[in-house]
């Protein structure tokens, strides 16, 4: 636990001492980054290696504090923090920044933006905005300068940071003031410094007293560019205020008093300006700067030679691949025309013979079921016939027996006993007439498969009820029926009843349609 602390504590050491004395922040991020790697705690070990970055960068080691930004972000980025990750690529956009790469600049703040986005944070998002809008000014893309930092003052606003809104309104004004529109200039100047004139913020009062008087020196006010001047110099020997804030002072006061004919001054101010710069770019910054460029340029080259190789060998690749493709297509397509062809006629052959086939079949069938019907049909004709001659017959004898029955002879005993015996004799044939009982064997005959049907659906079917069923199919009347069955009307009446709950039909259906449709 006391290890844990001493990280967090040697981490927050390194980051207060970026500006201070960059050496210590660069010691304490080492002590951290060894103590976060014992301690196996990526997130403190990414923010040991981006404080280790910062102070490589405030000491202008370009070469090594890219380094170790780049291993800061790649641990980052496993560990996962969004918020993190962007300030690594935030650090790095402003590292490319300070080399003068202004479009790997934009890369990594555009990146950054994306994030912030995501992450829906308008106060983020207001701040790359801003560093948008800086690194277009020095690219000299005024008009995107203004778009970027109009979007970033609109979005700040509403948290009410003067510092931040001063910074959004400090780039306004001299991205207006390089297009000489010196009245929107001065106006956002003027309101960024009202916003922390009375605040510790020294070095950005002192960046907008210099574009405040280059306004005024442009519009030939040069009383009023001087005391900004001077009261920019004030400040500028009060604290320790970047060089190039002190840079850009003294050559506008070169400038100045040469517009207004002080020829003493100006040299004064243009000696004190080149001794700045040559502080600023000293051989050893300028050797590192050139070694960053040197090395970053042979990286890239050496990069566009690999993308290029790379490139000419996938195109090599995708030119083979399509002439080989192109061959193997041709082929496939060549044998599947002569297979689809060869096929066809195949087709072709079987078909014709199949419908060969199929039409003789037809016609032998059309044949064959003509013949049946017109059997079928003559079968049940003389099946009606029969039925109703046997009808007619049995009606006969009936009617004879039933009249004999009637007969009235002289000779009672006599009479009696012809009467009694033709009686018998008639009933006795019409029981065992060999007429009906063919008739029945041709009915059964012919229904055959009507009698399976039905008994297969209701095997509790006797043959009488058979028997019915069958006359009644063949459309017989119930009279008829009597008759041919010497039975009367009325028990035929019953049978139908009886055959109809068998049959368990509703009231509505039509006996005589149900066993047709069977």
């Amino acid at each position: 636990m006391q290890k844990e602390e001493k990280l967090k504590n040697l981490n927050l050491l390194a980051e207060a001492y970026w500006e201070l004395n960059a050496d210590k922040s660069i010691n304490y991020g080492l002590e951290a980054l060894a103590l976060a790697k014992e301690l196996r705690n990526p997130k403190e070990e990414g923010y040991a290696l981006l404080n280790i970055c910062q102070g490589y960068l405030f000491n202008d080691s370009y070469d090594q504090a890219l380094d170790y930004g780049l291993k800061s972000l790649k641990v980052r980025e496993q560990v996962g923090d969004v918020k993190d990750i962007a300030y690594t690529l935030r650090t790095i956009g402003w590292l490319y920044y300070d080399i003068g790469y202004f479009d790997n600049a934009l890369d990594y703040h555009f990146k950054v933006l994306d994030i912030h986005k995501e992450l829906g944070d308008d106060e983020r998002i207001a701040y790359s905005y801003n560093s948008l809008g800086i690194i277009y000014s020095s690219k000299k893309d005024h008009l995107k300068a203004i778009s970027y930092s109009t979007q970033s003052l609109r979005l700040k606003l509403p948290f009410g940071n003067k510092e931040r809104i001063s910074s959004s309104h400090a780039n306004l004004g001299t991205s207006y003031a390089a297009l000489g529109e010196l009245d929107l200039a001065q106006d956002h100047l003027e309101k960024a410094l009202a916003l922390i004139e009375n605040t510790a913020e020294y070095f950005e009062q002192v960046e907008i007293l210099n574009e405040l008087a280059n306004v005024q020196f442009q519009r030939k006010k040069y009383d009023l560019s001087e005391e900004y001047l001077e009261r920019a110099r004030q400040l500028i020997d009060s604290v320790n205020v970047n060089k190039v804030l002190k840079e850009r002072n003294f050559f506008l006061s070169s400038a100045l008093y040469k517009a207004k004919g002080d020829f003493e001054k100006s040299l004064e101010y243009l000696t004190s300006y080149d001794s700045i710069q040559k502080e600023i770019l000293s051989d050893e910054k300028q050797n590192r700067l050139a070694e960053m460029r040197i090395l970053y340029e042979s990286e890239r080259r050496e990069n566009e030679v690999n993308l290029l190789k790379q490139e000419k060998e996938a195109e090599e690749l995708r030119k083979n691949a399509l002439i080989v493709g192109m061959v193997l297509l041709l082929v496939i397509g060549i044998l599947i025309v002569n297979r689809l062809v060869s096929g066809m006629k195949k087709n072709k052959k079987i078909f014709e013979i199949n419908q060969n086939l199929v039409k003789v079949q037809l016609e032998k069938e059309e044949v064959e079921s003509a013949r049946l019907k017109e059997r079928l049909e003559y079968r049940k004709k003389e099946l009606t016939k029969m039925g109703l001659f046997i009808s007619q017959r049995n009606e006969t004898y009936q009617l004879l027996a039933n009249s004999l029955k009637k007969f009235d002879f002289l000779d009672r005993a006599d009479a009696e006993q012809k009467i009694k015996s033709l009686i018998s004799e008639f009933e006795s044939r019409l029981k065992i007439n060999e007429d009906i009982d063919g008739f029945y064997s041709d009915v059964e005959q012919l229904h055959d498969d009507f009698f399976f049907r039905l008994k297969e659906k209701f095997p509790n079917l006797t043959d009488n009820d058979m028997r019915l069923a069958a006359q009644l199919r063949l459309n017989l009347s119930s009279k008829e029926i009597s008759s041919l069955n010497n039975i009367s009307v009325k028990s035929v009446e019953i049978s139908r009843y009886r055959l109809r709950k068998k049959l368990e039909l509703d009231p509505e259906d039509i006996l005589t349609d149900y066993l047709r449709d069977v």
